[in-house]
């Protein structure tokens, strides 16, 4: 008996055509078309609606710093000659154009927190594809929908690394793109050597093959992108000045890729200067702006003397953090959600470098004589030694200088899913079990990462860094109480979240106490609070009693002590680790004693 032939389904098929650059549609049935842009708008939308759960947090001291700082430079006032803090400017810039479009508050960080986030999840989906397909560019942005949420890496809110994230996943993105770029330039030039067409001719009698047309127009595109690349990498310098290491490690492995290739180190050497010189570009025009507006040499000391002091600021030197950092970043008790990770992309890492033969008649990359593809897997490791440097350098080990790490993990978790779905297409499995190693890493990554939400907004700061960001939140709601409009305050700590709380603008621009001693600024910092305090004349001086980290005889307590008394009742306010963490004082001939004299408000 003659048995019928079964006519199956067509599978869908997440992959693109060789040569072309990532997509967010699929060239396939008209059923998978969109898929890829389906899954990245839920994801998007898992992203925002999680990081409700902790929109009213008591947010730490820097993100409200940050807040703060570009709160007051949208009133006129000057970065640095007034406003001062030791970061590059552009994370100010960041939290200003947030203000300005959603308003100062909760919101701006809500805000900046889920754009970078998606923009991160849009990079990492590109990033995974240049080289795991459409497959392993979702997977990547899957685990980064994920693991960008998490509570112990802080990841829930928007410090530096956040945006710093977002421009160097695109970065490397970009620099994926090119290789393969370059890869289809080199096939199709080698089957037009082959295979010989008569060309025609342009309008001057020269011919021109199509080879040479697209090499043309390509080179003109590849020079925009190189060009994009630098301008990423310095963008995030100016968030953070360590993100050179990033630059510098993934140039150094893209170099190391075209070894075997001279015509393509040469061209690597030149790519890698228009990098190079996009970033210098970008840092001299940063210098001219304050020069031209009178600030260079403040811009200077900050980027400068500030930082070298931080870096050895608690014993040690830049080759000693970096030493340290064997110890604190592979033992940190903050990535405790990303063992998965690892272990994905350390296992795609030795198949994609070990392995004899990987799929080569279905991965649109170039092989070495053993079949391997091994110029992203080389620049995979790059951004990843990047990654630690960058969390090594400052000697702090705080728990969000961790996230540097999380790009890279998330795209080469998504890389070794996409190369077990290439091998699974060979051994002719079933598409449904091929997302299986995916399948598992994600549910081990939400069984780390949702339990956590469990937890109510003030938990979750608790969690991190204590009471003491509850605290402050509740102190300063408290101090607004008792003050009229136009009428402020200064804190003599590190509690920039008393502004943010209160919605009280700081009398002077040095914020934080410990800008104020020991360190190479604090002599003129000193003279400027002086001046501030005394123009202003703050009616409530409250002292964080734990760490204000300035001694007993500072001219700024010295005179504190003639001008504040301590507020009349109680004037402690919280405990921290089993002491007083708040004092507060009131202006001894100001108006608030006078409305507490008459009576006209209740001491709390």
């Amino acid at each position: 008996m003659k048995r019928r032939k079964i006519v199956r389904p067509p599978r869908p098929v997440l992959s693109r055509a060789e040569g072309t650059s990532p997509s967010i549609t699929v060239a396939s049935s008209a059923g998978w078309r969109y898929l890829p842009l389906i899954v990245l708008v839920a994801l998007a939308v898992l992203i925002a609606a999680l990081r409700l759960h902790t929109y009213n947090e008591p947010f730490e001291r820097d993100i409200t710093s940050h807040a703060v700082i570009a709160h007051e430079m949208l009133a006129g006032r000057p970065l640095y000659s007034d406003l001062w803090d030791s970061k590059p400017p552009a994370i100010f810039v960041t939290y200003a154009l947030a203000d300005a479009l959603v308003g100062y508050g909760p919101a701006e960080v809500y805000f900046i927190g889920v754009a970078a986030a998606v923009i991160t999840l849009l990079g990492c989906y590109w990033a995974g594809s240049a080289y795991g397909g459409v497959t392993g560019g979702l997977w990547a942005a899957a685990f980064w929908a994920i693991i960008c949420n998490d509570l112990w890496l802080w990841a829930n809110q928007p410090n530096i690394e956040v945006p710093m994230n977002a421009c160097l996943v695109w970065a490397f993105a970009l620099m994926l793109i090119e290789i393969r770029r370059q890869q289809t330039g080199d096939k199709r030039q080698k089957t037009e050597d082959r295979n010989p067409k008569p060309v025609p001719s342009t309008s001057s009698g020269q011919a021109l093959s199509k080879a040479e047309g697209f090499s043309i127009l390509s080179s003109q595109f590849s020079i925009l992108r190189w060009l994009a690349i630098g301008g990423l990498f310095a963008l995030a310098t100016l968030y953070k000045t360590v993100a050179v290491t990033f630059p510098a490690f993934l140039g150094l492995f893209y170099l190391l890729a075209s070894l075997r290739d001279r015509r393509k180190l040469k061209l690597a050497f030149l790519q890698i200067g228009i990098v190079a010189a996009v970033g210098v570009a970008a840092w001299a025009a940063v210098f001219a702006y304050f020069a031209a507006t009178h600030r260079f040499n403040i811009f200077y000391d900050t980027i400068f003397k500030y930082a070298g002091y931080y870096a050895q600021s608690r014993g040690g030197n830049f080759l000693t953090n970096i030493l340290a950092g064997l110890k604190y970043e592979f033992f940190a008790r903050a990535m405790k959600s990303t063992p998965v990770l690892i272990v994905l992309a350390a296992a795609g890492a030795i198949y994609g470098l070990v392995r004899p033969r990987v799929v080569r008649a279905s991965s649109p990359w170039r092989h070495g004589q053993d079949g391997r593809a091994t110029e992203p897997w080389l620049l995979l490791i790059g951004f990843l030694i990047a990654a630690y440097f960058a969390a090594a350098l400052p000697g702090r080990y705080y728990n969000h200088y961790y996230q540097l790490w999380l790009v890279p993990l998330v795209v080469g978790a998504g890389w070794a899913v996409g190369i077990s779905n290439l091998k699974s297409q060979i051994s002719n499995f079933s598409w449904l079990v091929r997302p299986a190693v995916g399948v598992v890493g994600l549910i081990i990554l939400l069984c780390f990462v949702l339990p956590e939400y469990r937890f109510s907004a003030d938990e979750w700061s608790a969690y991190k860094q204590g009471p003491q960001y509850i605290i402050s939140k509740t102190v300063a709601k408290e101090i607004n109480e008792l003050l009229m409009p136009g009428e402020t305050l200064y804190v003599l700590g590190i509690n920039p979240e008393f502004y943010f709380w209160s919605g009280r603008r700081p009398p002077t621009g040095v914020i934080w106490s410990t800008d104020l001693a020991n360190n190479p600024l604090a002599q003129e910092h000193t003279r400027r609070a002086l001046a501030d305090l005394e123009r202003e004349k703050p009616e409530i001086f409250v002292i964080n009693r734990l760490q204000a980290q300035v001694p007993p005889d500072h001219p700024v307590v010295e005179w504190a002590q003639k001008q504040y008394i301590p507020l009349p009742g109680n004037p402690d306010r919280g405990v921290l680790y089993g002491q007083p963490f708040f004092r507060i004082f009131i202006r001894r001939d100001g108006k608030l004693a006078s409305r507490l004299s008459r009576g006209a408000v209740k001491s709390p």
